[in-house]
């Protein structure tokens, strides 16, 4: 059994159209096929595998932004702005937003700022989240986005659970997609 942590909180501020276009523009542009082994097969693997994968091969990982905006720009929906982005957590701005909207059904993409602290990256809308289509929407994708409160922890985007979580970076059941 995975050792899943998620948070379930919500947000105040939607992405504005012409900020989600652009952000999926620039997320979708480099993303490439899922990688797979010499017979097709899904290539299976740890976090770390993937990462030197994508390395090996010119690219990297997505962030677990450009994967959620790809995953929208495939038909899923879920991903919403914060209203304080950069601001820490801990501020009592982003505190009100995380409370008032908690019951909403989003779940916080932390990522830590440049001084150490966290800040919400974006939120993932786990109540009504469609599937994306194709591989996207049945597999477990890993991201370069990692929780450095625990260095062994990484995010990645399951579609076929419908959740964006993270889990050990050593866990060998996860697919690939690399950005360039």
């Amino acid at each position: 059994m995975l050792e899943k942590g998620t948070f379930f909180f919500a947000v105040l501020g939607l992405m504005s159209g012409a900020q989600l276009a652009s952000f999926r523009a620039h997320a979708n542009s480099g993303v490439g096929d899922i990688l797979r082994d010499a017979d097709g097969n899904i290539r299976r693997m740890s976090q770390y595998a993937a990462d030197l994968a994508c390395h090996e091969q010119g690219s990297r990982l997505p962030t677990a932004r450009e994967l959620a905006i790809y995953s929208q720009g495939l038909g899923a929906r879920g991903i919403r702005e914060t209203n304080y982005p950069g601001v820490v957590t801990t501020d009592a701005l982003v505190t009100a937003e995380i409370e008032q909207m908690q019951a909403g059904g989003y779940i916080p993409i932390v990522v830590e700022n440049a001084h150490g602290q966290w800040v919400v990256d974006f939120y993932f809308n786990l109540a009504g989240y469609q599937r994306p289509a194709g591989d996207l929407g049945n597999d477990l994708f890993w991201t370069s986005s990692g929780r450095t409160d625990v260095t062994d922890l990484a995010y990645y985007l399951t579609g076929a659970d419908s959740d964006f979580i993270y889990t050990y970076r050593g866990y060998d059941g996860g697919a690939v997609r690399c950005i360039r």
